[in-house]
């Protein structure tokens, strides 16, 4: 006798989390390049793509294949999993978490870290971000 299982996600839920797993990828995509110091266009030039295409899988726009995922997984010299580390956190319905913000703050201050061109000042921001985190 077989039995009916329900499905684990409605379509609606599923296609949002999608979306929002999509998002979380470009965001690491995003920030992991930056942190390197390469630009969109640098990127795409390795991909053969274009810096629009970089642009949208950043922005959550484009789902990545699995084959372009392990191309930029290797060219930023991280594993694949990396881009999905978090998904477990990620919310498939309802406002952002307080684990979803701090992960969206994190991802803008690597980015402005990346800007900063001074060993020095990198060094005063670590040992400050230390300090605060004691607390």
């Amino acid at each position: 006798m077989r039995t009916m299982h329900k499905p684990l996600l409605k379509a609606a839920d599923a296609h949002q989390s999608a979306e929002n797993i999509d998002r979380l990828v470009g965001s690491r995509l995003k920030a992991r390049r930056s942190l390197l110091g390469l630009t969109q266009e640098q990127l795409a030039g390795e991909c053969g793509l274009t810096f629009q295409q970089i642009h949208k899988y950043e922005a959550g726009q484009s789902r990545m294949s699995a084959s372009r995922l392990v191309q930029i997984a290797r060219l930023l010299e991280v594993r694949v999993g990396w881009f999905f580390d978090d998904v477990g956190e990620v919310q498939t319905t309802g406002p952002k978490s307080g684990r979803r913000e701090a992960q969206c703050d994190a991802s803008r201050l690597l980015l402005l870290f990346a800007k900063i061109k001074s060993a020095k000042r990198r060094a005063m921001l670590m040992e400050f971000a230390q300090l605060l985190s004691e607390e």
